[in-house]
């Protein structure tokens, strides 16, 4: 047994899931991103049951796999939030302000920023914050966004990152633990194990 796959509390390869509903043919788990993203069965079902509406005809499926990850970027299940606290320590302070300037849109909807960091509209956004020399590390937004980043990815690929952990907070994930690979040689599953929702 590789070493490397997550595992579940007796010690066994965690079993994790992707729904999908695609075209019928497609008989391997389709990844429109370079990140891949599995969970539980609950929220497996979930996504494959959501049918696009373009007058194609779509299939559920939903396929079990077995992952492999080594060096997660966070590892934080209860998390749903990327902190800069944890980007400053992981990947220095250049990049957090660029990250912090690049995702600002998504800092400003956060309620930390709302109610807590600017509840009285003293920044108009958080390139004035920053440039007020506040702290970058009371900022933070959602996980999900930074991981949608191909760029992103990369970068964090060559710093030898090969995954994410997080709790989800999108559609039929909030409350569950998400699972984030950045290469789908990551994935272990085996053609027809996958099932109907």
């Amino acid at each position: 047994m590789n070493p490397f796959f997550l595992k579940d509390a007796e010690g066994n390869p965690l079993t994790l899931y992707r729904g999908e509903c695609n075209h019928p043919h497609q008989i391997e788990p389709f990844y429109r991103m370079r990140r891949i993203y599995f969970g539980s069965l609950k929220t497996a079902e979930i996504y494959a049951d959501t049918v696009e509406n373009d007058g194609n005809y779509y299939t559920s499926r939903i396929f079990p796999v077995h992952l492999l990850m080594a060096n997660p970027f966070i590892n934080q299940p209860q998390g749903a939030f990327l902190e800069f606290e944890h980007i400053t320590a992981t990947l220095g302070s250049i990049d957090a302000q660029r990250i912090a300037l690049r995702f600002s849109k998504y800092i400003e909807e956060t309620d930390n920023w709302r109610d807590r960091i600017n509840a009285n509209n003293k920044y108009a956004d958080v390139k004035a914050y920053l440039l007020a020399g506040e702290d970058i590390n009371n900022l933070y937004f959602q996980a999900y966004r930074f991981f949608d980043s191909v760029f992103e990815i990369r970068r964090l690929v060559q710093a030898g990152y090969d995954g994410a952990i997080h709790a989800g907070s999108g559609h039929g994930s909030a409350g569950e633990v998400e699972y984030c690979v950045f290469n789908r040689a990551q994935v272990y599953f085996k053609p027809g194990k996958a099932f109907w929702s």
